[in-house]
C-alpha cells in the first residue's frame, strides 16, 4: 500500500512519487472524481492498473471518462461484500479486464460514441478471443482454452483492439457487445 488519500490531487501526487502497480479508487472523491483521476493516472509512466468502484451507476459520463482513459475494471459499490472486488483484482492482476455484471445493462445502453462499425470485420478466431475476453479471461487462460500460444492470443487481442478502434481490453469488450459481436457470458 503506497497511500490512502481522499482527493484527486493527493492521489496524483503520490502516484508521481511512488511507483504503484494498482490504483483503486471510487467515482466520488472529496475533491475531483475517480474518472478524471483514472485518466490522469493513465497518462503517467509507468501506468498503474486501475479499478474504479462505482458508487452511483447513473454517473455514466464519469464512468465513460474512466473507460476511455483505459480503466481496467469497474465494480459497483453495493456489490463489494459479494466478492466482486476480489474477482476484479484477480482479473486485473492476470492482465484481463473486469466489468461488474450489475453495471452492464445500464452502462452499455448509455455509452455515447460506440455506434460505429469495425474498420475490418473480425475473423472467427478473433470473435472467439473477444468472447473469452468478455468472460474476463487473461491471455494465458484464453491460450489454454483455444490451444494457442499466449503470444498468438496477444496478437489477436491487438488486432481486435485495432479493428474496433479501442484503447484497451475492457473498451474492446464493451464495444464488441454494443456492436452485437459477442454477448456477456451467462454467470450461471
Amino acid at each position: 500500500l503506497v497511500a490512502a488519500v481522499t482527493t484527486e490531487a493527493e492521489a496524483l501526487e503520490r502516484l508521481r512519487h511512488h511507483q504503484a502497480d494498482l490504483l483503486l479508487c471510487t467515482d466520488r472523491l472529496e475533491q475531483g472524481n475517480g474518472g478524471s483521476l483514472v485518466a490522469a493516472a493513465k497518462r503517467l509512466s509507468p501506468q498503474p492498473r486501475a479499478l474504479l468502484i462505482v458508487t452511483q451507476p447513473r454517473r455514466t459520463m464519469l464512468i465513460h471518462t474512466a473507460l476511455q482513459a483505459g480503466c481496467d475494471g469497474l465494480c459497483l459499490e453495493s456489490n463489494i461484500g459479494m466478492g466482486t472486488v476480489l474477482q476484479a483484482l484477480r482479473c486485473i492482476a492476470g492482465g484481463a479486464s473486469y466489468l461488474d455484471g450489475d453495471l452492464r445493462g445500464a452502462f452499455l445502453n448509455s455509452l455515447p460514441g460506440l455506434d460505429g462499425r469495425p474498420l475490418t470485420p473480425l475473423s472467427s478466431r478473433e470473435l472467439e478471443v473477444l468472447a473469452l475476453m468478455a468472460e474476463s479471461l487473461n491471455n494465458l487462460q484464453i491460450a489454454q482454452r483455444l490451444f494457442l500460444s499466449a503470444e498468438t492470443v496477444k496478437s489477436h487481442v491487438q488486432h481486435i483492439r485495432e479493428k474496433l478502434q479501442t484503447r484497451n481490453r475492457l473498451q474492446a469488450v464493451v464495444h464488441g457487445i454494443r456492436l452485437g459481436l459477442v454477448d456477456w457470458p451467462d454467470p450461471g
